[in-house]
């Protein structure tokens, strides 16, 4: 039942967000890219606004299932035309192509080969087109880093300490274990377009919320 009320809401979001004036060579793709996007993160909202344990495990299950759906169809398409670029989708349908590849964890062989596509794209012939962001690059390549068991370059995975916290009780910003040469981490944010860490750590307490100090 899940998966029908699932793929009608997609199908519906798709037709209500129809884009105009960009046009693209596939707009059915692009809409429905749109759709799951838009899905995948409502879904994230609702965990953060969920108010009991209860519900958030529920909102979570039923995230992992999204995931999933979005992950398997997302793959047809990367095997039948490879990365969805402007020209195919729209520059907000390929950014999204990349959002639900993020949430592809359960297969990280197969973020692995997205992220082969993108490096070749923005090292190739059309980097000048800036078809892809050299940020999107670094937040899937730290995932696959991550995911594989290997250490970050740029921090763009969070971590939290064992109180879920992203800052220590003194606010003190914590540096990601499995980050390599943190000395040099924003040195290399730069040359992707990424604000410095700590900034960015700041962005997500806004969201998650900053730790109490102890008294």
């Amino acid at each position: 039942m899940m998966r029908i009320a699932y793929i009608s809401l997609v199908i519906l979001f798709s037709i209500l967000t129809c884009s105009f004036g960009q046009v693209v060579k596939d707009s059915l793709l692009a809409n429905q890219l749109n759709g799951m996007a838009y899905i995948d993160q409502k879904i994230q909202e609702d965990i953060l606004i969920a108010s009991t344990d209860s519900a958030k495990q529920a909102i979570t299950q039923q995230m992992q299932q999204i995931f999933d759906f979005n992950c398997k169809r997302i793959k047809e398409v990367f095997q039948q035309q490879g990365y969805p670029g402007w020209d195919r989708v729209g520059k907000e349908a390929s950014h999204n192509f990349w959002l639900l590849v993020q949430h592809c964890d359960s297969d990280p062989t197969f973020q692995q080969l997205v992220l082969r596509a993108m490096k070749k794209h923005i090292e190739g012939n059309n980097a000048d087109k800036g078809e892809i962001q050299k940020k999107d690059y670094a937040y899937l390549y730290d995932r696959v880093q991550r995911n594989t068991g290997k250490k970050q370059l740029y921090g763009t995975q969070l971590s939290f300490d064992s109180k879920g916290n992203l800052f220590d009780s003194t606010n003190r910003m914590i540096i990601p274990q499995d980050l390599a040469d943190p000395a040099n981490v924003d040195k290399r944010r730069a040359k992707m377009g990424l604000e410095p860490l700590e900034q960015y750590y700041e962005k997500a307490l806004k969201m998650f919320g900053r730790p109490r100090k102890k008294e």
